[in-house]
């Protein structure tokens, strides 16, 4: 190894954005997925029909 690059070693912030990219990244394919699988599971036809909200009323 090179002395003069020796202090160059002691942090490598490559490997930290990797890691840090890499966590978001597998993060979003997570979320991505059970969104999928979300959607694969809801019935297009009501999840399209308007549902108002239930709405109780207030007695003053």
């Amino acid at each position: 190894m090179n002395p003069e690059l020796e202090r160059y070693d002691e942090y490598d912030e490559t490997r930290s954005d990797f890691s840090r990219w890499k966590g978001i990244y597998e993060t979003w394919m997570r979320r991505k997925q059970e969104y999928s699988d979300l959607m694969k599971k809801q019935i297009l036809s009501e999840t399209l029909i308007f549902q108002p909200e239930k709405r109780t009323p207030i007695l003053v």
